[in-house]
């Protein structure tokens, strides 16, 4: 027969192995007797590790949870450092136990806990708790590292949905930027970059220099890279309220001008511009199907801004992203984006000539590699290919 409390001695052993025997031999007793576990933590008093262990095996987690606080901080806090969220069914305690591991310095435990209660009909966890457990992730075994990438972006889609303040979740969203991937969808940050003038400046800031000085900016390393990934997956305009909406040309006006004031005072004015440029590549069209929006191409004239249009040709190139042909096809793609570009820009002629005659641009531009890709299909069907 085995003896009870000769077992239970290990709890706390250095050899790992007897102390899973000595949890695996509590658990199956207390499945047989639920007080089983209570009724010998009083001959391990003065030893929280083992007492913690011991009340591991508790099926009725609130019992076991105040009884650990009842025996006092150092076995509550062995019994939460070693509290695992794994198999707990349909757990109806996320909040609890969510509250539990932020208080014992678990943040990023209690935030998997959360995303795993984000699924199907279980009880959704409060979305402060969420917020507090990305703010206290940091340095340490205890960090951002520990989640999976799924797991971190699920919890900011649940945060957009809450009524978590926009602004708190733009802060999250800045902290957890890698992991959101290099070109980030529906981001809160875009939507603050496109309304707060000062959020947009000081995050160019860390990642470009300023104009009249060699010197780079004091920036750690992967800040500055996060800072330049935002800017390149922003999308929404200024005066609009997300991705491809409509624009509101005196909102996106009133924007540029603190923008422009505070960018001069940066010694930022150019490359500010340039991505302001950009960003307005990501117009939508009017109801005509004339492109960009009469508001941006009003914007154009006024700004009256070479680097604003450098800017925005150049993301009009670069947003085309990579083009898929066969090796006879020849420049058909390119011509038809430069019939396009031409159009927009003779229906604008007069009214927009600043923007005109970025369009034309965009249209020789792909005349020119049009004929190039012409050139390369006849090579090919020459046989002079490569």
């Amino acid at each position: 027969m085995i003896d009870n409390t000769s077992v239970l001695e290990h709890l706390d052993d250095e050899n790992r192995s007897l102390v899973e025997f000595a949890i695996s031999f509590a658990d199956r007793m207390a499945r047989r007797d639920p007080q089983f576990p209570f009724d010998h933590l009083e001959q391990f008093n003065g030893r929280p590790l083992a007492q913690a262990r011991l009340l591991q095996v508790v099926a009725d987690l609130p019992a076991a949870w105040a009884k650990a606080k009842e025996l006092g901080e150092a076995v509550d806090h062995a019994y939460w450092e070693a509290f695992s969220i794994i198999g707990r069914g349909n757990f109806t305690l996320v909040d609890e136990a969510s509250r539990e591991l932020l208080d014992h310095r678990r943040p990023a435990a209690a935030l998997d806990l959360m995303h795993l209660y984000l699924h199907g009909d279980r009880q959704l966890p409060n979305p402060q708790y969420v917020v507090e457990g990305f703010r206290a992730l940091g340095p340490g075994e205890e960090n951002l590292e520990r989640l999976s990438n799924y797991a971190i972006k699920t919890l900011i889609k649940y945060l957009r949905r809450s009524d978590v303040n926009e602004d708190d979740v733009a802060i999250l969203e800045w902290k957890v930027l890698p992991a959101l991937g290099f070109e980030p969808h529906e981001l809160v940050l875009e939507r603050k970059l496109a309304r707060d003038p000062a959020f947009f400046v000081e995050i160019l800031s860390l990642c470009f220099r300023p104009k009249n000085s060699d010197e780079t900016p004091n920036v750690p390393e992967n800040v500055a890279m996060n800072a330049y990934q935002l800017l390149r997956s922003w999308e929404i305009v200024p005066g609009a309220a997300g991705r491809g909406e409509a624009v509101d040309g005196k909102n996106l006006s009133t924007w540029y001008t603190t923008a422009r004031q505070l960018l001069m005072e940066a010694d930022r004015l150019d490359v500010g511009q340039r991505v302001i440029g950009q960003v307005l590549a990501h117009a939508p069209a009017d109801d005509d199907a004339l492109w960009p929006c009469q508001a941006v191409r009003s914007f154009i004239e006024r700004a009256a801004s070479e680097h604003i249009e450098t800017g925005f040709r150049t993301e009009c190139m670069n947003k085309r992203g990579v083009v898929g042909r066969s090796l006879d096809e020849g420049g058909a793609k390119e011509y038809a984006l430069a019939e396009q570009y031409a159009r927009w820009a003779a229906r604008m002629a007069t009214t927009a000539p600043r923007t005109a005659a970025v369009l034309r641009s965009l249209a020789d531009a792909y005349t020119e590699d049009g004929q190039r890709e012409d050139e390369e299909a006849q090579r090919w069907l020459e046989g002079f290919g490569d």
